[in-house]
C-alpha cells in the first residue's frame, strides 16, 4: 500500500450544514429569552454598587401590591434562571452536532460546533448569567447574616 492509501480521506461539507443567517432568529430569541434577567443584575448591580436605584426601583414600584409581589415570587424563577437556560440550550442545539461512531469495540463522540458569532455570544451571555444569579441565589440564603433572606 501507499502512503496515500492510510490517509484519511478529505473532508466533505456536510449535508446538515446551515447558512450563517439561518441560526440568526435562535440569537434574537436567546436575547428576548436573557433579557429580564440581565436587567434584573443590572438594577441590582447598580443600586446596590452605585446607588442608583431608578431601575430598581421599577421593580418595588411594580411590587407595591400583595397579589403582584406573590406573581413575581412565583415568575421570577421562571424569567430569571429558565430563561437564560432556555436560551443556553436553544444555542447550543443552533451550532453544536453530535454524532457517535461505532467501530468495533470502540465508540467515537465527534462535536461539532459551527462558528456562529451571535449564538455562541448568546451561550456565554446565558450560561455567565446563570451562574451569576445562582451565586446571588446562594449568598442570600447563607445562614448567619450574610444573606438578606435571614437576617432580621
Amino acid at each position: 500500500m501507499t502512503e496515500s492509501a492510510h490517509e484519511s480521506p478529505a473532508p466533505t461539507q456536510a449535508s446538515h450544514a446551515t447558512p450563517p443567517h439561518a441560526t440568526l432568529p435562535v440569537a434574537v430569541a436567546g436575547v428576548v429569552l436573557i433579557s429580564p434577567g440581565a436587567f434584573f443584575v443590572c438594577a441590582a448591580l447598580l443600586k446596590s454598587a452605585f446607588g442608583i436605584g431608578y431601575p430598581f426601583d421599577v421593580f418595588d414600584h411594580a411590587l407595591a401590591s400583595p397579589a403582584a409581589k406573590a406573581a413575581f415570587n412565583t415568575l421570577s424563577p421562571v424569567l430569571f434562571l429558565g430563561g437564560p437556560a432556555l436560551a443556553a440550550i436553544l444555542n447550543a442545539a443552533a451550532v453544536a452536532h453530535v454524532e457517535l461512531r461505532a467501530a468495533g469495540d470502540t465508540l467515537t463522540t465527534v462535536l461539532t460546533v459551527r462558528r456562529r458569532v451571535a449564538n455562541l455570544a448568546v451561550i456565554g451571555a446565558s450560561l455567565a448569567l446563570l451562574g451569576v444569579l445562582l451565586a446571588y441565589v446562594v449568598v442570600e440564603n447563607l445562614p448567619g447574616g450574610l444573606g438578606h433572606a435571614t437576617s432580621r
